[in-house]
């Protein structure tokens, strides 16, 4: 599972993003979670919303 976050998201509470990456680990699920510091629900910084993009697609890339 690809999970990510901003830090300041105002929608969905960072920790309950790390609460489930933490139990996805637990349950030895491949997980890999990101948090973006200063970002909301969605990634306003151009760098922070690359960033995302290139592993998304490596993640996709890796699993698919």
């Amino acid at each position: 599972m690809f999970l990510w976050a901003g830090k300041s998201d105002k929608n969905v509470n960072t920790e309950q993003t790390r609460s489930f990456y933490n139990a996805l680990r637990i349950c030895r699920k491949p997980v890999v979670a990101l948090f973006y510091e200063n970002e909301q629900h969605s990634l306003m910084d151009y760098q922070q919303r690359k960033d995302l993009t290139i592993r998304m697609i490596e993640w996709f890339d890796c699993l698919l």
